[in-house]
């Protein structure tokens, strides 16, 4: 049997997502977020980050871009 999903819903996922983005601009300046990051503050695995860009699409792509504009922000 398979084990439940650490996040339940899109908005719980979303809130943790935007709590790592807060973390990242207010704490130490010039930190860069990243989705290596992003896994450690969520708990979970590349390969359940992988996953749940199929059950929460929308989130998932937010964050992937929000990664990839302060990437080419640094630049």
């Amino acid at each position: 049997m398979a084990r439940p999903p650490k996040y339940a819903n899109d908005e719980i996922l979303a809130t943790k997502i935007q709590e790592y983005f807060d973390i990242c601009t207010a704490t130490i300046p010039g930190i860069i977020p990243s989705k290596a990051g992003l896994c450690l503050h969520l708990g979970i695995s590349r390969d359940t980050y992988s996953e749940y860009r199929t059950r929460f699409p929308d989130t998932i792509k937010a964050a992937d871009f929000k990664i990839e504009i302060a990437w080419i922000n640094r630049l």
